[in-house]
């Protein structure tokens, strides 16, 4: 039963003062209640602690009502006796009203500490009254008390309720929860309550039709002036009657659905679980991820928070995510100061090497990068500067150290961008190979397209050296696909260095060097001419046998991309026309062939070579020239 302001309107208009109702007011509600109404229980939360405004008759008709029904009523007083009813309503049950915020949590407890009633309405001393104290217990105890059983204590009572569960189908139990989310915040407001149905205390003076027969009721102020409200954990947008609270208070020690503290081991459970979860993910996972994972474990804690609410269990969730948050900075740094330092290493190490997208999947994924010994098909890469003795001899070392900076710059940037692996410089020259440490895709076109800019790049080199003087730079570049073995080698702990050998790699040092003997900058062998041939345009130049090698190979020129190939068709074509009468043992029509491409490096050699053969000054095997040296 609420006093609201339907029940003040209607009192107004019998010009009675404001919160001024008479006692007797209060004993024909009581009255009407149980005779009329049938009810089990009142609770007045209302403390009677001011004289009536109409005088000791007014008194003794209410404590004349509560005491023929003080068995089944309790009303309102303060275990701090800061307020508590006259004296003369000493002999009807008490209950402590107070609840405790504790942040936005209410709690209450069983009894409270309290000056004996008796003493303190007796005709006893001041220091009688101080030293002598007993026990009120809390309201809702007296009226769960009543409620079950008439004077039977709490455990008693707590036995009585297991039985009385069993009759309330689960449905009951669900919807008559104090920690039930689905009562509807979408009533109006002014009806007073959330949850459970209200009246108007005029409404039970006025005997309307109700159905109240075996409920307990509570009567108490709602949404008034006196502003007893309170906000709870289950609604921070609009405030609870503190009369709704003492009602979701019995309604959970009736339907055995009030808060539980969850058991510190499954606390402990839950924590060391998320802990774990959060180091495997963070070992294993970018900081993107990893940041994503943080806020997708701590919406899980919630979630589970807010079902765990709703099954009565509190569960720990400001520690959960304090603990959650902690463990992420924690690991995070133990991953950059422990884990990550290797990849640091790496990154650091190979950065110089190789290129930065190579660079940052050794990053990401350290397992990906194999420094063991092992065989595979790469392409080796071999560069060096034409001339350069001569070069050298002319500048100073300063300079020189200035000049081949400048150069090995920006070929290793050409190198790097084209996810080329730099071994080493050695003197003047370059040595790389491509598909190692980490495997690439088409490596021999990578291989192609890195000599082929490397020769663009050499051309704008050259225009600015020559505005400074400088020496004008030709290089030579030996390319060759095929089987070598990679890996670390060095002394542990001294000095290691990642490299590559086997034959193919000396083949390629080869080619390098055998440009001088073609007049060409570019001499790739056969094994990568197939694999990219229809990617360049090549000009087969001859078919040679190294020194130390008993295979002979076909090698060819790199000339242009397929962006020129109309260009120089026609000469590629007569070219290969010629070499065809070489192979054919045809030396004089191949001579003459030779001799009209007076311009062409490679033709003039052949040219010589054929009158070589003719004048048996040099024999070729089968079309194999056969090289005795390096």
């Amino acid at each position: 039963m609420k006093i609201d302001e339907k029940t003040l309107n209607n009192f107004w208009k019998n010009d009675l003062k404001l919160l001024t109702f008479s006692k007797e007011m209060y004993a024909q509600a009581i009255e009407t209640l149980f005779e009329s109404y049938q009810v089990e229980n009142i609770w007045v939360d209302i403390i009677f602690a001011n004289k009536s405004y109409y005088g000791e008759q007014d008194e003794q008709i209410l404590k004349d009502t509560l005491e023929k029904y003080k068995d089944r009523v309790v009303i309102a007083t303060r275990g701090d006796m800061s307020e508590t009813p006259l004296c003369i309503y000493d002999t009807i049950p008490h209950g402590a009203i107070e609840i405790a915020a504790e942040n936005r949590v209410r709690k209450t407890q069983i009894s409270y500490p309290n000056y004996n009633t008796e003493l303190y309405c007796g005709e006893k001393s001041e220091d009688e009254i101080h030293s002598s104290q007993a026990w009120i217990q809390a309201f809702w105890v007296e009226v769960y008390k009543q409620y079950v059983q008439n004077g039977m204590n709490l455990l008693k009572a707590q036995k009585q309720l297991v039985s009385i569960e069993k009759k309330l189908s689960e449905q009951e139990k669900i919807n008559s929860g104090f920690l039930n989310f689905n009562y509807s915040t979408n009533k109006k407001l002014n009806e007073g309550t959330f949850w459970f149905q209200s009246y108007s205390l005029i409404d039970i003076l006025d005997k309307k039709d109700i159905d109240l027969q075996g409920k307990i009721i509570l009567i108490g102020e709602v949404w008034t002036v006196l502003h007893d409200l309170h906000f709870t954990p289950i609604n921070f947008t609009h405030q609870m009657p503190g009369v709704e609270l003492h009602a979701n208070i019995i309604t959970s020690l009736l339907y055995n659905s009030s808060l539980q503290q969850m058991q510190r081991y499954y606390i402990i459970i839950f924590a060391y679980l998320s802990c774990l979860c959060m180091l495997i993910i963070i070992l294993k996972s970018r900081t993107l991820i990893n940041g994503i994972s943080l806020l997708l474990f701590m919406l899980m804690h919630l979630i589970l928070a807010l079902e765990l609410f709703v099954q009565g269990i509190i569960y720990p969730i400001f520690f959960m995510s304090y603990t959650l948050l902690l463990s992420f900075i924690v690991w995070y740094m133990y991953k950059f100061i422990v884990t990550d330092k290797n990849r640091r290493f790496l990154k650091k190490a190979f950065s110089m090497y190789i290129s930065s997208d190579m660079v940052d999947i050794i990053y990401k994924d350290p397992s990906r990068l194999n420094l063991e010994w092992e065989t595979s098909e790469i392409t080796i890469f071999f560069s060096d500067i034409a001339n350069f003795t001569n070069i050298s001899e002319s500048m100073k070392p300063d300079e020189l150290f200035d000049f081949l900076n400048l150069y090995f710059s920006e070929m290793t940037k050409i190198l790097i961008k084209n996810q080329g692996t730099l071994d080493k410089y050695i003197g003047d020259a370059v040595m790389a190979f491509f598909s190692a440490p980490l495997k690439v895709d088409r490596h021999s076109y990578l291989a192609c397209k890195t000599a082929l800019e490397q020769s663009e790049k050499l051309k704008k080199i050259n225009l600015e050296n020559a505005l400074k003087n400088l020496p004008h730079i030709e290089i030579r570049i030996g390319i060759n696909t095929g089987e070598a073995m990679h890996g670390n080698l060095g002394s542990k702990g001294k000095k290691i260095n990642y490299t590559v050998i086997g034959d193919n790699v000396n083949l390629a040092s080869r080619l390098e060097a055998i440009n001088k003997n073609y007049g060409t900058h570019m001499i790739v062998s056969e094994s990568t001419y197939k694999t990219v041939q229809d990617d360049f345009i090549f000009r087969e130049l001859d078919t040679i046998q190294v020194k130390w090698k008993s295979q002979a190979v076909k090698i060819y020129e790199l000339l242009w991309n397929l962006e020129s190939a109309d260009t120089f068709k026609t000469i590629i074509q007569n070219y290969h026309n010629w070499l065809n009468l070489y192979y054919a043992w045809k030396y004089n029509e191949a001579l003459v062939y030779f001799e009209k491409n007076i311009d062409d490096t490679a033709s003039s050699i052949l040219k010589k070579r054929c009158e070589n053969i003719l004048q048996w000054n040099e024999t070729v095997e089968n079309g194999v020239y056969i090289y005795n040296s390096k």
